[in-house]
């Protein structure tokens, strides 16, 4: 009896389309939709280091992160593009420090792996959430839970992964940004 050929790997050509989405804040939201806008999975990753690691430790950890999602992303979808919130009114230099530290991670992390970038608005994230350039982060949370009802976010830093996704998705979708 003659078996069949194993199947073979779908090319990446096979796969369908996904969109990254983070929220470079202390507590790091990150976000897979599809291009239909389900989300895939979501989460925050809490980067911290002891005082005998040093600074560069969590952005070491970030690295790590971003490239193992990337990969593990890269196994079922095509990344059309990542989007991270751009945030131009942080409170205090050490935010805009972390913030800037991470959006630079993200960047570089796209280029390495030949992914489109490009930043969405803080505004924007908030208008893709409730259709106004302004929410609190409860509201945030509350209108990313009744989108993707399939599971709850665990925090605001989520939440707003979810709606930078999303705002990329639309605005990706008219052809507007991405490659």
């Amino acid at each position: 009896m003659k078996l069949p050929p194993p199947p073979r790997p779908p090319s990446s050509g096979d796969l369908p389309f996904a969109i990254l989405g983070f929220d470079p804040a202390g507590a790091f939201g990150w976000c897979v939709l599809n291009l239909a806008g389900a989300r895939l999975e979501s989460g925050t990753w809490k980067l911290k280091c002891t005082p005998q690691q040093g600074g560069g430790f969590r952005l070491l950890q970030l690295r790590t992160n971003l490239m193992s999602l990337i990969e593990r992303t890269r196994k079922t979808h095509r990344i059309a593009l990542i989007a991270y919130e751009y945030s131009v009114n942080l409170k205090g230099r050490v935010a805009a420090k972390v913030s800037g530290e991470y959006e630079g991670q993200v960047k570089v992390c796209a280029e390495e792996a030949a992914i489109p970038f490009t930043s969405v608005t803080y505004s924007d994230v908030k208008r893709a959430a409730t259709g106004k350039g302004s929410a609190s982060k409860a509201v945030m949370v509350e209108a990313a839970d009744l989108h993707w009802a399939d599971r709850k976010v665990v925090d605001d830093n989520e939440a707003d992964a979810c709606w930078t996704a999303e705002a990329a998705r639309k605005a990706y979708g008219k052809g507007m940004v991405g490659p």
